[in-house]
């Protein structure tokens, strides 16, 4: 015999297949809204943001992912910032957030360091998007 039902034996009706929708609707756009205190700031553009800081270490589901570094205030100098020992770019340390591009799964992990600051390496893992 064939069913046509699901798990419990009931039949979804048309009230609690707009209740699903509109639940699904009103998630998607609580997620995109913003909070104008976060120091990272919006939307990153068309990939998932990871937002760094020394000592911090992030997961990135999005292949690529957008690094956003949290630099540390030591009065403003400008430091150099690195990327698996490689130059990143130079950006003044005053406890501002960088966009240092995006990095992706090939790689994987990327070590984010400052030169001349003692402070802790911050790691990226690009995990990518295995749907």
């Amino acid at each position: 015999m064939c069913e046509s039902s699901i798990a419990g034996g009931r039949v979804p009706t048309r009230k609690s297949l707009r209740f699903l929708a509109l639940t699904t609707v009103c998630g998607s756009l609580a997620a995109c809204a913003t909070n104008p205190n976060d120091p990272y700031g919006g939307w990153a553009g068309n990939f998932d943001r990871a937002n760094l800081a020394p000592g911090r270490s992030v997961v990135c589901y999005s292949d690529p992912c957008t690094a956003q570094y949290m630099m540390p205030d030591a009065g403003g100098s400008v430091y150099v910032v690195r990327v698996n020992n490689l130059l990143a770019g130079q950006y003044p340390a005053a406890g501002q957030v960088v966009n240092l591009g995006a990095y992706y799964h090939y790689n994987s992990p990327y070590r984010f360091t400052i030169d001349g600051l003692n402070v802790p390496p911050a790691i990226l893992w690009v995990a990518g998007s295995y749907w």
